[in-house]
């Protein structure tokens, strides 16, 4: 199942648009630090994101090829690792390794009680074959002693893979037998393949599988028995990979167990497991976790995220934003919470610092993981509105502790649907000692003008001039700042430091309009002298 996530935040269609864009065209890889998760290349040569497979609990060497061949380690421990290939992203399970020259090889010692045993094994890799030799040899621990070729290895022959065995096997007898196993048919050229050979030692049975399919299946066995698997009691010879091949291998596997054509594909993600006391399922989770997006100034956009989810697997999304800078690294940014992303569209409002999580989890049998494709950041430089013109107090509507101001609208819709304006007003010029944006709990915004408050002289027009009279006053808003909406307020903003307005004192005013995308200058200053009403 394929799913697209879009998030919607509000934005202005007129402005210049600027995406960040990860996984998909335009910038084919990730950014992102993992934990439990890892990159690989899509079939478009992008780069998606899934769930690292577990560490083999039954590893007897395990080569991931996610560094350069100086430092190649075996990640069980047991194997003395000498390589040169030449390193390479975005393979089929994250870093891998390509073999171009004569020299490219690597070169792995041990104690020879390590491996064979007497018990089962599997050896697993990835493969990409770019020139196909008469002979190509992917693995190979042989030797000679005593004249005679002993040991295993796998290999390409006319493009066919094969897995041979020189008298490697021993019956009960003490007789050495040779087994080979091949392909149906060459492999295709530089394309990914999955290569399975694994070994049942209670029964014999030798299988090789070609990405995930069965090819051939053979038994180190008769009606004696099992036979034997082991090398030369004096070979101390290296085991061998990559000699004479030009191509690529990725994540190559010994394991110490078999593989039954049921289980195959074998899995280690991460799966369920049930408390045998709590009888509470529990799963890890692998991670993606972007960094802290820097948009240079207040934005608004759209954010979008593309995955696969087979059956059962799943991956969550979260964000979170802020107009202030936060760290990439703290578990919520201190008071800055994720924000899980449960619908298609979601409005999370502006910002200017943005990050993205992502997390992955396998189905319950921990079989196949979620792949994520793509995510998109678009974001829309955020403007403030244009600033309110027209500032005046209207003397005969105002009194000893009130003012009447007057401004004309911005024209802008945002503001009514979901902005306002904001009163400033102090005792010096440009030194504002309080302001405020609510009146009886709502937003300063423009009233009707049959609501507006009326000069004597507006009165005396609209008796034969009402349409005019209404028609100039429809484009501007008047608003009466008072005490009792100084102290609202005061109240909503818990700011005791706004002073009140008192009779016989000049004052200094300004507007600015506000909608989400930021507040406006403010405008021209105006001045008023608040006079009481005279003693009749």
């Amino acid at each position: 199942m394929r799913i697209s996530i879009l998030l919607c935040f509000l934005f202005a269609t007129n402005l210049a648009a600027e995406t960040i864009d990860e996984g998909g065209a335009s910038h084919p890889g990730f950014t992102a630090t993992l934990y439990g998760a890892e990159s690989f290349r899509a079939t478009d040569s992008t780069q998606d994101l899934r769930l690292a497979p577990a560490p083999a609990s039954d590893a007897i060497l395990q080569l991931r090829f996610e560094e350069p061949s100086s430092i190649l380690k075996d990640s069980a421990g047991n194997f003395k690792v000498r390589a040169n290939y030449v390193a390479q992203k975005n393979g089929p399970m994250g870093g891998f390794a390509r073999f171009i020259k004569p020299e490219n090889r690597i070169e792995l010692s041990s104690p020879r009680e390590l491996w064979p045993s007497d018990g089962d094994f599997s050896v697993e890799f990835w493969i990409e074959p770019v020139i196909f030799y008469s002979r190509n040899s992917i693995f190979k621990k042989v030797s000679l002693l005593g004249g005679q070729k002993r040991g295993m290895e796998i290999y390409l022959e006319s493009g066919r893979l094969k897995a041979s065995f020189f008298d490697l096997f021993e019956d009960t007898d003490g007789q050495r037998h040779s087994i080979t196993l091949s392909s149906h048919s060459a492999l295709p050229g530089s394309r990914w393949s999955h290569v399975t050979l694994t070994y049942d030692a209670s029964s014999g049975k030798l299988a090789l599988f070609v990405d995930n399919q069965e090819q051939m299946v053979s038994y180190a066995a008769d009606a004696t028995g099992v036979y034997r698997a082991s090398f030369h009691p004096l070979d101390r010879s290296a085991i061998v990979i990559g000699e004479n091949y030009f191509g690529s291998l990725d994540e190559f596997l010994i394991t110490g167990s078999a593989i039954s054509p049921e289980e195959h594909p074998r899995t280690r993600l991460p799966s369920v497991h049930i408390s045998d006391v709590s009888f509470r399922p529990t799963q890890q989770s692998g991670m993606a976790i972007s960094e802290v997006y820097d948009a240079g100034n207040s934005s608004s956009g759209r954010f979008r995220y593309a995955a696969d989810e087979p059956a059962g697997s799943s991956i969550q999304f979260f964000i979170r934003f802020s107009e202030h800078a936060f760290n990439s690294d703290a578990p919520d940014a201190g008071s800055l919470k994720w924000k899980r992303i449960r619908n298609q569209t979601d409005n999370i409002g502006r910002f200017r610092f943005f990050q993205w999580k992502a997390l992955f989890n396998a189905d319950p049998t921990g079989s196949v993981s979620p792949v994520l494709r793509e995510t998109t950041l678009t974001r829309f430089a955020l403007e403030p509105p244009a600033r309110p013109g027209g500032l005046r107090a209207i003397e005969e509507l105002s009194g000893g502790d009130s003012v009447c101001l007057e401004w004309r609208n911005v024209p802008e819709p945002e503001i009514e649907s979901e902005g306002g304006y904001i009163v400033y007003y102090g005792l010096k010029p440009g030194e504002y000692l309080g302001h405020v944006r609510i009146q009886n709990g709502k937003p300063i915004r423009p009233l009707a003008p049959e609501k507006m408050q009326l000069t004597k002289e507006e009165k005396r027009r609209t008796q034969y001039q009402s349409s005019v009279v209404m028609r100039e006053l429809s484009g501007r808003t008047r608003f009466m700042l008072d005490n009792r909406t100084i102290e609202e307020n005061i109240r909503g903003k818990k700011k005791g430091n706004m002073p009140f307005l008192r009779p016989d004192r000049t004052y200094y005013f300004a507007v600015s309009a506000y909608t989400s995308q930021g507040e406006s200058e403010q405008s021209k200053e105006t001045v008023a002298v608040l006079r009481p009403a005279p003693d009749l």
